[in-house]
């Protein structure tokens, strides 16, 4: 997996592509960690690359959600490709964290204060390039 990080505006965006599983579910989880001790209080997490979702990954970002809803932020995730989507529907996490089509919606959703990192505001679901 490969984690390519960048700003828009004074959002940071995380990028993952490839699989997020056991592998490498430790690797996402040192780099949202990373953002949240460098300050970051929201992050929009794209996964637009990210093929497929184990537990452990989704445990890295409900962990992210709660770390950013305590630091009075968000969490925010786009681009969700189908299959991946169909394990946060079936899991119930497309009702705990927020879902956009596009990047620029989520970060939207954090330049315009909407959300609160856990049951925030979603926006429309789908796989969408961001």
């Amino acid at each position: 997996m490969q984690i390519e990080s960048q700003r828009s505006g004074a959002v940071l965006v995380i990028a993952p592509t490839g699989r997020i599983d056991s592998a490498t579910s430790p690797e996402l989880d040192r780099v949202v960690t990373a953002a949240f001790d460098g300050g970051e209080a929201s992050l929009v997490i794209d996964m637009a690359g990210v093929d497929y979702i184990s537990s452990l990954g989704l445990g890295v970002l409900l962990k992210g959600a709660k770390r950013a809803k305590a630091a009075s932020g968000s969490l925010q995730l786009c681009a969700l490709q189908a299959p991946v989507l169909h394990v946060f529907k079936i899991s119930g996490f497309d009702r705990v964290l927020g879902i956009h089509e596009a990047r620029s919606a989520a970060v939207g959703a954090l330049s315009g204060g909407a959300g609160s990192g856990i049951g925030g505001r979603r926006g429309p679901q789908g796989g969408e390039a961001c």
